[in-house]
């Protein structure tokens, strides 16, 4: 019964075309279990979205205090195509065009949400920008993620969450996350290994000096905080290296500028200070 109304509703709200293989609802334990989702693209006949499986188990009790809790979301075999098709333009730019805008003059509500514990495993998602050239791709081979403590309730201490992802050579780990939503404020420990520099050079215009070559990797602690539209924090502090720099210049053929390995170690670096 369930699937039967969400499959036609959610084109409604998208205007995407959505099938979902099935659905399990347990209203007396607050079980969910949604199974094969997939939500198409605008045009032709690729998948926006899609997932093997999402399952959520709901605290029931905690609707008496105007709070939806979430004792445990696992979402598995998600994959998704993101596209930059123009400067501002995306393929799921028309979903958001879509979507309620909020009204700035309304009073705050008093539900909220809170998810104990959220895990993402077996993603994928393809990533490319087709406003640049040549295309870029960052697409990612893997990702996974998992997270606890989120709420949108102020009082609420700050969630924490890990993540672990891969695009091409290059791997990113992003440990001891912690962030809050009001007043905002993230800090995370950044593990970044195997990253070719030369994937940067469609976002470089007109360049005089090429960047034939170059691996980057580093670990780095960030933070950034903020009180509404003022920045309170914002630094980075750890250790940034390259490998097999090899720069050329457009006038001329052939490397003009090679480093075998170039290392830094930053104390900080206040965004804020602008030191």
């Amino acid at each position: 019964i369930v699937r039967r109304v969400a499959v036609p509703r959610i084109p409604e709200l998208t205007g995407r075309a959505v099938s979902i293989d099935d659905i399990d609802l347990n209203l007396f334990t607050g079980r969910v279990a949604l199974k094969g989702f997939r939500m198409a693209e605008r045009e032709g006949a690729d998948a926006f979205i899609k997932f093997d499986r999402l399952d959520a188990r709901v605290f029931l009790p905690s609707l008496l205090l105007f709070d939806v809790r979430l004792s445990s979301v696992s979402l598995t075999g998600l994959e998704a195509r993101l596209i930059r098709t123009a400067p501002d333009t995306f393929n799921f730019s028309d979903i958001i065009e879509r979507l309620p805008k909020p009204d700035p003059n309304a009073k705050p509500g008093r539900l909220s949400v809170t998810l104990d514990r959220v895990a993402l495993a077996r993603s994928k998602v393809m990533i490319q920008d087709h406003a640049v050239t040549p295309t870029a791709d960052w697409s990612l081979q893997s990702l996974d993620a998992e997270a606890s403590g989120f709420s949108t309730d102020t009082r609420h201490a700050p969630a924490e969450a890990s993540v672990r992802l891969k695009s091409g050579e290059a791997s990113i780990e992003l440990q001891k996350i912690r962030f809050k939503l009001q007043p905002f404020a993230a800090a995370a420990s950044i593990k970044l290994a195997g990253f070719d520099a030369t994937r940067l050079k469609p976002y470089i215009v007109d360049p005089e000096v090429t960047l034939g070559a170059a691996v980057v990797s580093a670990a780095l602690d960030v933070s950034v905080k903020r009180d509404g539209p003022k920045l309170q924090e914002a630094w980075a502090a750890g250790d940034i290296a390259v490998e097999g720099i090899a720069l050329s210049h457009i006038e001329g053929p052939g490397r003009f500028l090679g480093l075998k390995r170039f290392h830094a170690r930053i104390d900080k670096a206040d965004g804020v200070a602008r030191a």
